[in-house]
């Protein structure tokens, strides 16, 4: 059985060419921003900690630019990393995150991702 819950974060996925060009202190902002929107979209959705769980991230773009899913791996953890910090998982390796999904949607004028926490019970 699964508890679903969701957020959704409005801010431009990061892929990794992004990352590994950053110097590291603008990189360090970078996360802490990521790690405050997933906090504040946490506690505006009500979201609820689990200790095991199966993660759905949806990336959303505004156009159909080609793109490789697994440079957003950047993105996946800093969104990871802020449900930690934001005390929805204890942690975040394999004893807590059984699973991870990627897909796109595309919605002209929009940037996010759509995050969907499957609790496992």
């Amino acid at each position: 059985m699964q508890n679903m819950q969701m957020i959704t974060i409005y801010e431009k996925p990061y892929s990794l060419n992004e990352y590994r060009n950053e110097h590291y202190i603008k990189l360090n902002k970078i996360k802490k921003k990521w790690s405050n929107a997933v906090e504040l979209a946490c506690l505006w959705n009500k979201i609820k900690p689990v200790d095991k769980c199966e993660l759905r991230f949806t990336f959303i773009f505004g156009d159909r630019k080609r793109r490789d899913p697994d440079n957003y791996a950047a993105t996946v953890k800093m969104i990871i990393d802020g449900l930690v910090i934001a005390g929805i998982l204890p942690d975040d390796n394999f004893n807590h995150v059984a699973k991870i999904e990627m897909s796109i949607e595309i919605q002209k004028g929009v940037e996010g991702v759509k995050v969907e926490i499957l609790g496992v019970v």
